[in-house]
């Protein structure tokens, strides 16, 4: 029996370019290092970041008050917060558009995609450790901001979402494995809605780790972000944005850019299957030493290409929720597009999107 078709209903994002989906789709195009500093945004302890090579993004002017009442918020790190006011955005922009019941958002689940969750909270835990403070020393309440899952958790916990939770590392694709994951969990019943996107938050150990690894050329500004869609069976909406034809991850445990090329080349040739019929790529490797391969893989697919991490910035495992947001609020009605992704892991991961007539 055939998988049912999943559809996305609404999206939500917050990037350097701001925290809707306007804005990110006016930021698409136009490089953020071009931008002058104040369009950055405020960066949060900026002089942690003085001697980072580069430029850093990070959301302007953000704080979790704008989002759900102050109390209980104080021992989230960052990447939480985030999370937590993508989640917000979603369910408003949802609400909004139609009625949703209680028992409706008490049977959601929630798929995250993440790097190695919160780096900056692991290294700060470590280092208090360290430095004297000893394990019996240090603040239970924010211990969880260590855990990889912590930020997944916490949407639940704020949102009473009570369907399935789960958190998934890989990398820069990790939103495309999240939305894998969450379409199989769908297909075999566990939930009738799944929140699905992934969160990296701008921090000095992450910028610096960045830059010296290589991975990223050297204009290009390190970001973050947080997006978040709704993923529901095909009719469950009144008005889905986009119907999700095919998603797949794979390994490829050879480390030659060719051998890389190739195995994008197969996956995508398993989502789509004309490729002279699509009319919008977002690649995820633009800006990265992966850059030549992705283009290798993509030589025999048609459509303009969307470039997001120069649009805002490199979002490490976020940058696949980005792609899926610019895809969504760049794309025309009844557009087909094909997002791509690939990690210095040998992971890679391509989409298909069918936009929905207006």
């Amino acid at each position: 029996m055939a998988a049912p078709e999943m559809q996305i209903s609404e999206c939500a994002v917050l990037t350097a370019a701001g925290n809707s989906m306007d804005t990110l789709t006016e930021a698409i195009g136009r490089p953020l290092g071009s931008r002058a500093p104040l369009e950055l945004g405020a960066i949060p302890d900026p002089e942690v970041y003085e001697e980072v090579p580069g430029r850093v993004a990070a959301v302007p002017d953000f704080r979790i008050e704008d989002y759900v009442p102050r109390r209980g918020t104080r021992s989230l790190d960052r990447m939480t917060r985030l999370g937590i006011a993508a989640s917000v955005l979603l369910r408003r922009q949802m609400e909004e558009r139609r009625d949703i019941t209680a028992d409706s958002w008490h049977e959601t689940g929630i798929s995250l995609g993440t790097s190695a969750g919160s780096l900056r909270s692991n290294v700060d835990l470590t280092l208090d450790v360290i430095r004297g403070h000893g394990a019996d020393l240090i603040n239970p309440k924010v211990f969880p901001n260590s855990t990889m899952n912590c930020c997944a958790s916490q949407v639940a916990i704020w949102n009473d979402f009570h369907g399935p939770n789960a958190t998934v590392a890989n990398g820069t694709i990790s939103a495309l494995s999240a939305l894998r994951y969450a379409s199989r969990l769908m297909s075999l019943g566990h939930c009738s809605r799944m929140l699905v996107g992934s969160v990296e938050e701008l921090s000095p150990q992450r910028a610096w780790g960045t830059r010296l690894s290589g991975r990223i050329d050297s204009e290009v500004v390190i970001g973050e972000s947080a997006t978040l869609f709704s993923l529901e069976p095909a009719g469950a909406s009144p008005s889905p944005v986009a119907t999700v034809t095919g998603c797949e991850v794979a390994f490829c445990p050879i480390s030659a850019d060719g051998a890389r090329s190739e195995a994008l080349r197969r996956v995508v040739d398993r989502v789509c299957s004309q490729p002279e019929d699509v009319d919008l790529v977002v690649p995820g490797a633009t800006g990265t030493v992966w850059q030549f391969s992705e283009e290798r893989s993509l030589e025999h697919v048609t459509g303009r290409r969307l470039d997001v991490r120069r649009s805002v910035g490199d979002c490490g495992a976020g940058t696949s929720g980005v792609q899926v947001a610019a895809a969504l609020g760049c794309a025309g009605p009844g557009d087909r597009v094909l997002l791509t992704s690939m990690d210095e892991s040998g992971v890679v991961a391509a989409a298909m999107l069918q936009m929905c007539p207006s």
